[in-house]
C-alpha cells in the first residue's frame, strides 16, 4: 500500500474553513479593540521524563539511524493506537534497516518500508483505526503515514521538519510522538524521493533504492530505551574451575 503525505490541503477543507472567517469576522474585529492581550506560551523545555498532566510518562524509542541517534517521547495520550502500534513495530524490529526513502526539504522525513520483505508481508496490511487528533503536525512531532482510505494507518511514519499543521491536521495526521533529541540529525537525512514504495518492499526492492540513492540514510536500529531486555547485558561471571575427579 502506498501512502504518500500531502503538502496541499483539501479543497473541501479550505473552502470550510474560508466560509468559517467570512462568518465570523465582524465579531472577532469588533471584540479586538477590548481584547486583552494572548498570554505568552510556556517556555519551559518538553523534559521526557516527565508525565504529561493528563496522561502517562511517554515512552522513548531510539532511532539509531546512519547519520546519528534520534530519540523520540511517545505519547499514549496524544494517539492511544498510533502510539501503542508503533510500539509494537519497534519491539518487533520492524524499523531496523529500513531506509529514509522520501526526505523533502521543509516538509517531511518518511520511512515505514522494512529492509525485510517478510516483515513488509507480515506487517503491511495490518492497518489501524483512524482517531481524533489531540497533537498538530508542527515542527519535529511524528505521526503515521496514511492512503486517501479511512482506516489505513499501517507502518510508514514522517517526521515534520515545519509547522505542516495547516496542510496536515485537516486530513487527520494524529501525532503520536515527538523528537526530543537529535532534531539537529533529523534535518541532515540525505534527501531523496523513490515513488516505487510498493517495490521496495519486495526481493530485490532495497537494492535498487541504493543504486537511485547510494547515499541514502537507514535507520540501523530501533528500539524503546527502557525496555530491560534492549539494555546491555552484563557479561555472565565464569564458573569457577572444576575439580579435580577423585579416584573411587
Amino acid at each position: 500500500m502506498d501512502v504518500w503525505i500531502n503538502r496541499r490541503r483539501i479543497g473541501k477543507v479550505i473552502a470550510a474553513a474560508v466560509a468559517l472567517v467570512l462568518t465570523v469576522s465582524a465579531g472577532v474585529l469588533a471584540l479586538a479593540a477590548d481584547a486583552p492581550a494572548p498570554a505568552a506560551p510556556p517556555t519551559s523545555p518538553f523534559t521526557p521524563d516527565a508525565p504529561k498532566p493528563d496522561g502517562p510518562p511517554p515512552v522513548r524509542v531510539v532511532l539509531e539511524t546512519t547519520k546519528g541517534d534520534i530519540v523520540l517521547a511517545v505519547h499514549a495520550d496524544w494517539a492511544p493506537l498510533g502510539s501503542k502500534h508503533f510500539l509494537e513495530l519497534v519491539r518487533d524490529h520492524f524499523y531496523d534497516g529500513a531506509p529514509w526513502f522520501r526526505v523533502l526539504d521543509g516538509f517531511v522525513a518518511q520511512c515505514g518500508i522494512a529492509a525485510d520483505p517478510a516483515a513488509n508481508e507480515k506487517w503491511g496490511e495490518q492497518t489501524i483505526k483512524d482517531e481524533p487528533l489531540k497533537q498538530g503536525n508542527k515542527r519535529g512531532t511524528v505521526a503515521f503515514g496514511k492512503s486517501g482510505a479511512p482506516n489505513s494507518r499501517s507502518t510508514h511514519i514522517f517526521i515534520n521538519y515545519a509547522d505542516n499543521s495547516s496542510a496536515l491536521d485537516p486530513q487527520g495526521f494524529a501525532c503520536f510522538a515527538e523528537v526530543v533529541d537529535g532534531m539537529k540529525i533529523a534535518d541532515k537525512l540525505t534527501r531523496c524521493e523513490y515513488n516505487d514504495q510498493h517495490g521496495l518492499g519486495l526481493k530485490g526492492g532495497l537494492a535498487t533504492f541504493k543504486k537511485m540513492y547510494p547515499k541514502a540514510d537507514y535507520i540501523k536500529r530501533a528500539y524503546v530505551k527502557d525496555d530491560a531486555a534492549e539494555k546491555p547485558q552484563t557479561k555472565p561471571q565464569e564458573d569457577p574451575a572444576p575439580k579435580a575427579k577423585t579416584d573411587q
